[in-house]
């Protein structure tokens, strides 16, 4: 009897700890918009740090699937300049697109 509630007790712990890191997995990125202006552009980190008017510096991953837009064309990390204004859609610290 004891060594079947040992048993039964170990596969409900083992089970719930396994639920628990699915239900994490399932769940998505935080997302959001930030605007502020241009910081600072690092083209070998590939990060742009943008100060919010509330004066909180934030830096944000740029990869080959964000979309950058400069003045409504097609632009890339490379167009980005300190002081310029932006709005930034990411999910986490990964810029999703940037818009100036």
């Amino acid at each position: 009897m004891r060594k079947t509630l040992v048993t039964t007790l170990a596969l409900v712990l083992m089970l719930s700890f396994t639920l628990a890191a699915a239900v994490n997995a399932a769940e998505p990125e935080k997302g959001g918009k930030a605007s502020g202006t241009v910081k600072k552009v690092d083209m070998i980190t590939n990060t742009v740090t943008v100060e919010t008017s509330g004066g909180q510096e934030i830096s944000y991953t740029v990869d080959p699937e964000t979309k950058i837009t400069v003045g409504g064309k097609t632009g890339t990390l490379a167009d980005l300049k300190e002081g310029q204004r932006v709005t930034v859609q990411h999910k986490g610290d990964k810029a999703v697109s940037i818009e100036s």
